[in-house]
């Protein structure tokens, strides 16, 4: 079985400037996208080939609104259409189990 670093290290793909990840697509057909790169919010604000390193990360237009990481939101009056930015690493994973796991990458980058 996959770990949340084994998906997200599979769907990432260098831009020629920084690594940009596909989007997320859990069990329950929940989407987000999750980035973690020089010009994303989260932590380190760096390019690193490896997710492990990144204890936070950049989550953005979710397919449905979800409770546990509303208090990140940017925009919290258009949760669906906006960033939520340094979301800690556990919130992120418990986020996915939530939503039964990653089930696919979107075929297109988030």
């Amino acid at each position: 079985m996959k770990t949340f670093n084994d998906w997200m290290n599979e769907g990432r793909k260098w831009e020629g400037f920084r690594f940009f990840n596909r989007r997320v697509v859990c069990a329950d057909g929940y989407s987000i996208s999750i980035q973690a790169n020089n010009g994303a919010y989260c932590h380190p604000r760096k390019d690193i080939e490896d997710v492990a390193r990144y204890d936070s990360f950049e989550l953005g237009f979710p397919s449905e609104i979800d409770k546990s990481i509303l208090e990140y939101a940017e925009d919290e009056d258009n949760p669906l259409d906006t960033v939520y930015p340094y979301v800690p690493r556990d919130v992120v994973e418990q986020l996915i189990e939530d939503h039964g796991g990653i089930k696919e990458l979107a075929i297109k980058a988030a």
